[in-house]
C-alpha cells in the first residue's frame, strides 16, 4: 500500500516483548505487580491488533480510493490547507502535462505561469473560506489551452470533521462544450436570419394544443415570450378581425388534406399594424398521425407597401401618360413580340382586347409620306446599333391625323448584339401647332415692331446671354444680318450720362426696386439724333431670386416732336383764350357802359315824357289814364330788364362797391330768382382785389350758382368769402347730389374749364370735392397780389 509519499508501507503486526525472565521467589507484592502488568500488557496487546487491524483497513481503504483515483477518466488532485498536492493521478498528469513526482509537495505558483497558478490558489481560497463546494470551467492551465474542464472543489474533512485538505475533480467538456457552443451559435445564426428575413418560426402541437413560437415572432407582436399565451386563440387576436375565419379556414383545410398551408393577413401588433406572410406544413408520428404543425410567419409589410405603391405607381403613371399623351414600348427582335403601354393603345385609337402590336401592324398606322423615312430610321438603329428619335405623322383609327416624338434606346446582349428595344411616344401634335402659331406670331411681331419701330432685348442672368432683336438693331441704325449684336453695342450709342442713369435704374430695379421706364438720346451709327423710349422689368423665379431682364425700346422721336408741337399750340390756345377772356371782359365792360348810357338816358327821358303826357291827358279821358299807367309799368319792367343785363355784362357794383359786396348783393338776386336758400358770409370790411381777380371771382360764384340751379336740386347753398393769409378764398357748398349723383355733369365741362383757366392763368386753383352740406363744394384760391398777368 502506498503512503502520502507513494512508499510501500510495513504490513507486519506489531508485538511486544516481555522485560526479562520472571524471578523466582517473589513476593506477593511483587506478584501483584506483575500480574497487573500482564494484565496491561494483554490489554495493550488488544489495543495494538485492534489499532494494527484498523491501520490495515485503512490501508485497504486508502489503496482501494487510489485504485479508483487512478482509474477514473477525470482528473483528480488533493491539496492540504497549505494547497500543496498530496494526490495527482494520471488524469491530472495529462491534464496538466506533469508527472505527479515534479507536482506532490509543491504549490501551484510553482509549477504554472501566473496567471493560471493565480486562479488555481483564488479558487482554493474560496473553497476553504466558505467550507463548500465550487464548480467552474477552466481552460487548460498547461500546454493544451485550447481544451475545456469543468472543475468541482471540495473540501477534505478527516474522522473528527476537521477540513484538512482540498479535494478537486476537473473533467475535460471540450467536446460538450463545443457542441454547446455550435449549437448556441446555430441557434443564434438561426436567431439572426430569421431577423434579418424577418421571419419567425412556430409550431402547433395538436396533441397538447400549446403553440410555440421562436423570438422573432415575439419581436414581430412586440411582446415578451413570457407574456404570450401558448394557445392558438392568443395568436388569432393578433390578426386583424375580417381576416381570422380566413386564417381558420386554411388551418382546417390543412389539417383535414394535409395540403401546404399559405396566408397573408394584417396583424395588430404592440408597434402598429403589420403584413404577414405564414407558411406551414403537418409533421406526422411514423403511424402517420399528425402530431404537429409546423410553420413560420414573415413580415412582408415593407413588400406590401411597395407593392401597394408600385401598383399606385404604375396607375399615376398611366394618369399621367394619358394626361400627358405620352405612351412607352418594348419590342423584343428574336420573337418579334411589341408591348405597348395603354396610351400607346389610346393614341393609336385601339383597344388591347381587340388589337395586338406589331411591327407590320405598327407600320399601317405611320402616315404614307412618313413611312419610308421612319423604316429607314429604325433599320439604321439596328445595324450601327445606336438609339434613335424621330417626328414624324401617324393615322389613327378615327383618321384624325397627329404629330408624334419617338425615342428608342436599343438593348444589347453582353456580347453588344442587339436583343431588343424600348421606347417612348409622345403626341406633339398641339405643341407642333403651338410652334407653328409661335413662329407667325413672331413673325407678325417683328412686322408689328418694324411698323411700330419698336424692338425688344432680354439678359439671362443665370448664363448671361443676351438677345437684340432686329427691331431694336434697326432703331438704333444697325443692319441685323450683321449680328448677332448685344446691349454694349446700343449703350455705346447713348450719352455717357444716360448710361449712368440706365445703369442706376437697372441696378435698383434688380434689387427690388421699381421696373426701368426711361427716355434717352442716341446718336445713331448713321450718325441721326433719335429719342427712344425705353422700358424694361426684372423676370424672378419662384423664390424671388432675379433669373433674366426683359425690356422694350421705342423710337419715340416723331411722337415727340408732335407732342412738343402739340404743346406749343396748346399754350397758344390758352393764350389765345386768355386774350379772348380779356377782350370779353373788356367788351362785356364796353356793352355795359354804352347800353347804361345809351338806352338809360333813353328810358329816363320816356319816364319823363309819360309823366308830362300823364299831367296833360289823363284829367280828359280815361281811357288815356290806363294806356297811360301801361306804359309806366312797361318802362319799369324794361329799366329792370336793363339794370339786369348790365349787370350780367359787368355789375357796376363790382366796380363801385367791391368783391365782398358784389357776392352778397349776387347771392340775393340768385336766392330771388330761384327760390334756394343761399346764405352768404363776408368778411367784416371790403377786401382790396385787384380788378382781374374780382372778376374771376365773381365769374366763379355765377358759374357755381348756375350749376347748381341746373343740377344739384339743392334746397340750400353756403358761400364764403374769406382772405386767408396771401390768399382769397370763395367757398360755394351746396346740400345738393353731389357730383357723382348728377346725370351729364361733368367736372371739366366748358363751365368747369372756363374757371378752371381763368383763375390758373392768375395763379390760383379751383378745386371740386363733396362739401360739408353733403352735395358739391367748390373752393377757388386766388393770390392778394397777382404777378402772373
Amino acid at each position: 500500500m502506498l503512503d502520502g509519499q507513494g512508499n510501500k508501507e510495513d504490513e507486519r503486526p506489531l508485538r511486544l516483548r516481555r522485560a526479562g525472565p520472571r524471578r523466582t521467589g517473589a513476593t506477593a507484592r511483587q506478584r501483584a505487580r506483575e500480574r497487573r502488568a500482564e494484565e496491561l500488557a494483554a490489554r495493550l496487546q488488544d489495543e495494538i491488533a485492534a489499532h494494527y487491524a484498523t491501520h490495515r483497513a485503512l490501508l485497504e481503504s486508502r489503496g482501494m480510493l487510489d485504485s479508483v483515483i487512478k482509474s477514473i477518466s477525470e482528473a483528480v488532485f488533493i491539496k492540504d490547507l497549505d494547497s500543496r498536492y498530496l494526490v495527482f493521478n494520471a488524469a491530472a498528469e495529462r491534464m496538466f502535462e506533469v508527472g505527479a513526482a515534479q507536482v506532490l509537495g509543491r504549490k501551484a505558483d510553482a509549477l504554472f505561469g501566473a496567471e493560471a497558478a493565480r486562479r488555481m490558489l483564488a479558487a482554493d481560497l474560496d473553497v476553504i473560506q466558505s467550507r463548500a463546494p465550487i464548480t467552474y470551467e477552466v481552460t487548460g492551465a498547461a500546454v493544451d489551452s485550447a481544451r475545456i474542464y469543468l472543475t468541482t472543489k471540495a473540501p477534505f474533512f478527516d474522522t473528527t470533521g476537521e477540513m484538512v485538505g482540498i479535494i478537486s475533480i476537473s473533467k475535460d467538456s471540450t467536446e460538450r462544450k463545443q457542441q454547446e457552443l455550435a449549437f448556441a451559435r446555430q441557434a443564434a445564426q438561426l436567431a439572426m436570419a430569421q431577423r434579418i428575413a424577418r421571419t419567425g418560426s412556430w409550431e402547433h402541437d395538436l396533441v397538447k394544443g400549446t403553440v410555440w413560437r421562436s423570438e422573432e415572432v415575439c419581436r414581430l407582436l412586440g411582446v415578451p415570450r413570457h407574456e404570450i399565451d401558448t394557445t392558438l386563440q392568443a395568436f388569432m387576436d393578433y390578426i386583424e378581425p375580417a381576416a381570422v375565419p380566413r386564417v381558420r379556414a386554411a388551418l382546417a383545410r390543412t389539417m383535414e388534406t394535409g395540403e401546404p398551408y399559405s396566408e397573408e393577413y394584417w396583424l395588430r401588433t404592440a408597434g402598429g399594424r403589420r403584413y404577414v406572410h405564414s407558411m406551414a406544413e403537418i409533421a406526422r408520428a411514423p403511424d402517420g398521425r399528425a402530431m404537429r404543425i409546423v410553420g413560420t410567419v414573415q413580415d412582408i409589410t415593407d413588400r406590401k407597401l411597395a407593392d401597394d405603391r408600385l401598383r399606385e405607381s404604375e396607375a399615376e403613371l398611366a394618369e399621367a401618360q394619358r394626361i400627358a399623351h405620352f405612351g412607352s414600348w418594348a419590342w423584343d427582335i428574336a420573337s418579334g413580340a411589341i408591348r405597348w403601354s395603354a396610351e400607346t393603345y389610346r393614341m393609336f385609337g385601339v383597344a388591347p382586347d381587340e388589337f395586338s402590336p406589331s411591327l407590320d401592324a405598327y407600320w399601317q398606322f405611320v402616315h404614307p409620306d412618313d413611312l419610308e423615312p421612319v423604316q429607314r430610321a429604325t433599320l439604321a438603329s439596328l445595324d450601327a446599333a445606336r438609339d434613335f428619335t424621330i417626328d414624324y405623322r401617324i393615322v389613327p383609327r378615327d383618321g384624325e391625323v397627329r404629330v408624334v416624338h419617338s425615342v428608342g434606346e436599343l438593348r444589347r446582349a453582353p456580347d453588344g448584339t442587339p436583343i431588343g428595344m424600348t421606347g417612348t411616344i409622345y403626341d406633339i401634335t398641339d405643341r407642333k401647332r403651338a410652334e407653328d402659331a409661335l413662329r407667325r406670331s413672331e413673325k407678325r411681331l417683328a412686322q408689328a415692331q418694324e411698323i411700330a419701330r419698336v424692338g425688344s432685348w432680354e439678359i439671362d442672368l443665370l448664363d448671361g446671354q443676351q438677345v437684340v432683336s432686329d427691331g431694336a438693331c434697326r432703331i438704333f441704325g444697325l443692319d441685323p444680318a450683321a449680328g448677332p449684336y448685344r446691349l454694349r453695342d446700343l449703350r455705346a450709342m447713348m450719352s455717357p450720362a444716360d448710361r449712368e442713369q440706365i445703369d442706376a435704374a437697372a441696378g435698383a430695379m434688380i434689387s427690388g426696386g421699381a421696373a426701368l421706364d426711361l427716355e434717352l438720346r442716341i446718336d445713331r451709327a448713321d450718325g441721326a439724333q433719335r429719342i427712344v423710349h425705353s422700358v424694361a422689368e426684372v423676370l424672378r423665379d419662384a423664390d424671388g431670386v432675379p433669373v433674366a431682364l426683359l425690356g422694350t425700346v421705342q423710337d419715340v422721336t416723331e411722337r415727340r416732336q408732335y407732342e412738343e408741337a402739340l404743346a406749343e399750340s396748346h399754350r397758344e390756345m390758352r393764350q389765345l383764350y386768355h386774350h379772348l377772356q380779356e377782350v370779353q371782359e373788356d367788351e362785356r365792360g364796353r356793352i355795359a357802359r354804352e347800353v347804361h348810357d345809351e338806352f338809360g338816358a333813353v328810358l329816363t327821358a320816356l319816364h319823363l315824357a309819360v309823366h308830362r303826357l300823364t299831367n296833360l291827358a289823363a284829367p280828359a279821358s280815361p281811357e288815356a289814364a290806363e294806356v297811360i299807367a301801361q306804359m309806366r309799368g312797361m318802362l319799369a319792367t324794361a329799366s329792370e330788364s336793363l339794370d339786369h343785363i348790365v349787370d350780367g355784362l359787368q355789375p357796376q357794383m363790382l366796380t363801385y362797391l367791391g368783391i365782398a359786396a358784389t357776392v352778397d348783393w349776387y347771392c340775393s338776386k340768385f336766392a330771388d330768382r330761384t327760390k334756394i336758400r343761399c346764405e352768404s358770409e363776408l368778411p367784416k370790411k371790403e377786401l382790396e382785389v385787384e380788378p382781374q381777380a374780382a372778376v374771376a371771382l365773381f365769374r366763379c360764384l355765377q358759374e357755381s350758382l348756375t350749376n347748381v340751379a341746373k343740377h344739384a336740386r339743392a334746397r340750400q347753398v353756403h358761400v364764403v368769402l374769406a382772405a386767408r393769409g396771401a390768399n382769397i378764398e370763395l367757398d360755394v357748398a351746396d346740400d345738393g347730389r353731389g357730383l357723382g349723383h348728377t346725370p351729364g355733369r361733368r367736372p371739366n365741362g366748358f363751365g368747369i374749364r372756363g374757371m378752371t383757366e381763368r383763375v390758373t392763368r392768375l395763379g390760383g386753383q379751383v378745386v371740386m370735392d363733396s362739401g360739408p352740406l353733403g352735395g358739391t363744394r367748390v373752393r377757388v384760391t386766388l393770390p392778394r397780389n397777382n404777378t402772373n398777368n
